[in-house]
């Protein structure tokens, strides 16, 4: 399991890992048109990344492990 905050967001965005990550997982961020802003592999429990340059709006984080795929909604404001 993983959660985000704060959400809604201004300037920074924490991702948190719950229990051991497994094989390869990778984090997407893709905009409503489906354009994809971030992306990177996740190699620790806890990542940050800046959305202050992000127009507002919703946004799907995405995480892609070996056996699972997980989407989320993320606010910008």
């Amino acid at each position: 399991d993983w959660q985000w905050f704060p959400n809604p967001a201004r300037e920074r965005v924490r991702v948190v890992f719950g229990g051991q990550l497994s094989g390869v997982v990778r984090m997407q961020v893709v905009d409503m048109t489906g354009r994809v802003l971030r992306e990177r592999p996740v190699r620790s429990r806890e990542t940050e990344f800046a959305v202050g340059d992000w127009a507002a709006g919703v946004y799907t984080v995405v995480l892609r492990g070996a056996d699972r795929v997980s989407y989320r909604k993320l606010v910008v404001q």
